[in-house]
C-alpha cells in the first residue's frame, strides 16, 4: 500500500533522472563501492575518504567528504519541515518523505535528495 501510495504521489511528480536516482537508492543498486565490491567491480567495499564500508547509508549520512551538501541538503528539509528535527530523521524519511506529509511537502522532500546529484558521484 505504502510503496503505490508513494509512486502515486511522489514518483509520478519527478523527473526521469530523478526517479532512476531514488530508485537506485532505495534498492542500493548504486554506483558506490560496496554494491560495486559485491558485483565484483571494485577492489574494495570501502570509501576513499573515510575508509568505512561506502554503503548508501554511508553516502547520505556519514561520508566526510559531502558533509557540507548534506547541511545544505538538510537545511532545505529543515526549511519545509520546520516541526520536526531533521537530524532525527531515518534515511528513509530523507530519500522517500513520510506518509504522513502534505503530497507537495514531500515531494519537495524528495526532490531536495538533489543533494546526490550535487555530489557528482555516478549513482
Amino acid at each position: 500500500m505504502e510503496a503505490q501510495l508513494f509512486e502515486k504521489i511522489v514518483m509520478h511528480s519527478l523527473t526521469v533522472s530523478e526517479c532512476k536516482i531514488i530508485c537506485r537508492l532505495i534498492t542500493g543498486k548504486v554506483g558506490l563501492n560496496d554494491y560495486l565490491f559485491n558485483i565484483q567491480r571494485s577492489e574494495s567495499p570501502d570509501c576513499i575518504w573515510c575508509e568505512e564500508e561506502e554503503t548508501v547509508e554511508h553516502f547520505l549520512m556519514e561520508c566526510l567528504r559531502y558533509q557540507d551538501l548534506r547541511r545544505y541538503w538538510w537545511t532545505n528539509v529543515q526549511t519545509l519541515l520546520p516541526y520536526i528535527n531533521v537530524l532525527s530523521l531515518s534515511m528513509k524519511y530523507l530519500i522517500i518523505g513520510d506518509r504522513t506529509w502534505k503530497p507537495d511537502i514531500r515531494i519537495k522532500v524528495v526532490k531536495a535528495a538533489k543533494f546526490v546529484i550535487d555530489t557528482k558521484r555516478k549513482i
